[in-house]
């Protein structure tokens, strides 16, 4: 594990590796915290952008995680950008609204799920070479399956109220899914931005 956390697909000086990392992680926690919160006020509540807040959100993150693959080595520069965005949508209260709280119960299984589809491009693509677009299916298809799972498992545990349980197995099922295959491509425009370097 440790030998394909620590490949990366760009050669980059420890500085450069730094400072993508610090900016990176700084992303992860503000974009979750106020970007909503800015789209709220530029497209009032109502309109068809605020309703999809979780879904740009998701995706900006996803696509985060797919560069930090590609740019960032070893656990300790991935952690932030795995655990950071989950903290920030519970602190900031709103893509869940009333029921944010409740979201604690998810915050491992999203972190872990965020690492597995961090680690799956970083073995299958930048260890392995495999397609890009196959590797970032089966890392989509990785990181719903534990999140959704978890949450199936504490569902059936009785851990959410049942007035959160519709919006959160939509918000842990389909919108992870598409936050992570909107990331994909969001992502790989990144990530050629950089060769064109």
């Amino acid at each position: 594990m440790s030998k394909v956390l620590h490949k990366t697909w760009f050669n980059f000086s420890e500085k450069e590796e730094l400072r993508d990392s610090i900016i990176m992680s700084v992303l992860a926690f503000l974009i979750p915290l106020f970007l909503g919160k800015l789209i709220h006020l530029a497209f009032g509540a109502e309109s068809l952008v605020t309703s999809n807040t979780q879904i740009i959100v998701g995706t900006i993150i996803n696509s985060l995680l797919v560069v930090s693959a590609f740019n960032l080595t070893g656990f300790k520069r991935l952690w932030s950008i795995v655990m950071l965005p989950s903290i920030a949508t519970i602190c900031s209260g709103l893509l869940f609204g009333p029921f944010s709280m409740n979201m604690v119960w998810m915050m491992p299984a999203i972190w872990l799920g965020n690492f597995a589809f961090v680690y799956a491009y970083k073995y299958f693509f930048v260890y392995r070479e495999f397609n890009y677009f196959l590797t970032g299916l089966f890392a989509v298809i990785i990181k719903v399956l534990i999140i959704f799972g978890v949450f199936s498992i504490l569902n059936a545990c009785g851990v959410f109220p049942k007035a959160a349980v519709d919006a959160l197995k939509y918000s842990m099922g389909a919108v992870q899914a598409m936050t992570g295959i909107f990331g994909v491509f969001l992502g790989y425009l990144v990530v050629t931005s950089y060769k064109l370097r």
